[in-house]
């Protein structure tokens, strides 16, 4: 049969077909993240923020719908989690907690389906992470908005009721509605993305009341 769709590998040639992940990919991985972190900190950098959202490797083991393992990274949420948490935890060792954040998507929904079981992976994993004493975690979704059953509401609704660390928000807010989300202790730190493509200079322009430049896809390809 085909590969599980979970946590594919292609560390030996990039040009293969994907295939599931093996044990030893995995813990090679867990090592390469760790490098790269500490890597980061060599050249400069004050910190890391994993990426563990948005389909990204990481995000394809917390959902049900690309993890279809069946060994001890797969089928419940102890094991769905434990990929996400040994590479927090190898960076951890090298760079400490307070350089160390990570970005996640409770609620599939980039290239992935729903599954109400999710819920179950995101509730075990979040108070892990919590007991990391971690720099931040960060909500990953592009439009706050977006309600999802199983969560009881929106991402950082969701985050912000099983986390109880800091919080990151993001997800189409402006500088004046992440304002009020914050005051209102929705989440503690504001991401602003698609609006710094478009406006270089956002801050100084929020700050002296100027007009934004409206974000558009085509700025992607534009970027140096």
């Amino acid at each position: 049969g085909s590969a599980p769709a979970c946590c594919r590998s292609t560390l030996e040639d990039p040009l293969q077909t994907p295939k599931a992940a093996t044990l030893d990919d995995i813990k090679q991985l867990v090592v390469d993240y760790a490098q790269a972190a500490a890597n980061a900190i060599d050249a400069g950098f004050d910190g890391v923020e994993i990426h563990g959202a948005n389909g990204y490797l990481i995000d394809q083991f917390l959902h049900h719908d690309s993890n279809r393992r069946e060994d001890e990274y797969g089928q419940i949420p102890e094991n769905m989690s434990r990929f996400a948490l040994e590479v927090v935890d190898a960076i951890v060792a090298r760079i400490g907690a307070d350089r160390t954040a990570i970005r996640v998507s409770p609620g599939a929904y980039f290239n992935m389906a729903t599954d109400p079981r999710d819920r179950d992976v995101f509730d075990y994993l979040l108070p892990e992470l919590a007991k990391r004493n971690l720099a931040f975690l960060h909500g990953g979704i592009f439009d706050d908005s977006m309600q999802f059953d199983y969560l009881g509401g929106s991402i950082s609704t969701y985050l912000r009721s099983v986390y109880t660390g800091t919080l990151v928000g993001v997800g189409s807010y402006t500088a004046e509605t992440g304002s009020a989300a914050i005051t209102d202790n929705k989440f503690d730190l504001l991401a602003i993305g698609r609006p710094f493509i478009a406006n270089p200079d956002y801050v100084a322009k929020v700050r002296d009341g100027g007009e934004l430049v409206a974000y558009a896809d085509t700025m992607l390809t534009e970027l140096i």
